[in-house]
């Protein structure tokens, strides 16, 4: 029997395409993104999850708060589900950090980078891979709803499809999507990504560059 994962990026903050947030700035979700959290809340209500979990990001938990609102159903904080250790670059503009060659190279070369925190995106596949498992051992043939980072799922996404973390460029993953995974005896694969709420007001493009540049 498998078990359903609905990976959800947390909807949109002020400033979302000019800043890396990572773990240094603890934002809250803006206008716009308070109405996405309620459009993928009506979305993801017709699935009845068994728990709803978030990273511990007041974005992600702004945005699962309504999301297990709407399940009726109480939010869990998942460390980790957290946003990647980006080290000193978290809090940094995107501009300023083009400036930086470990930054550039973390972007051009993801398959050896590191941030400056040490994370590489292996250890961020197995942790969360390592995660999902875990899950699915306890909660056989549920559905769960698990909100998280850009490259949290960007990264389960690549894993699912065997492509290289330097496929990033390739995996959109915007705010407020959601994406599905499935985990059985076969492994873990891909169902859907980048789905929309249908009432989702779309913003600027930029915004799916969180931790890209």
């Amino acid at each position: 029997m498998q078990t359903r994962f609905l990976l959800v990026r947390h909807a949109t903050c002020e400033r979302i395409e000019e800043v890396l947030f990572g773990r240094t700035l603890d934002v809250p979700l803006d206008a716009n993104g308070r109405r996405q959290a309620w459009a993928v809340a009506e979305l993801l209500r017709r699935e009845a999850p068994l728990r709803v979990e978030s990273s511990p990001r007041r974005r992600t938990i702004e945005t699962g708060r309504a999301i297990a609102k709407a399940a009726c159903c109480e939010l869990e904080i998942a460390p980790l589900l957290d946003e990647l250790d980006f080290g000193d670059w978290s809090g940094r503009t995107f501009a300023d950090l083009e400036c930086e060659a470990g930054w550039r190279r973390w972007n051009h070369d993801r398959d050896r980078a590191r941030t400056p925190a040490g994370v590489d995106i292996r250890s961020v596949q197995q942790t969360v891979s390592g995660y999902l498992a875990s899950l699915a051992g306890r909660c056989t043939g549920a559905t769960l709803v698990l909100v998280t980072h850009a490259e949290i799922i960007r990264s389960t996404i690549l894993q699912c499809i065997g492509a290289p973390a330097s496929g990033y460029r390739d995996v959109t993953v915007d705010p407020a999507s959601v994406t599905r995974v499935a985990l059985d005896d076969r492994g873990m694969r891909l169902e859907a990504a980048n789905e929309h709420a249908p009432s989702r007001r779309t913003a600027s493009t930029a915004v799916a560059r969180e931790a890209t540049p």
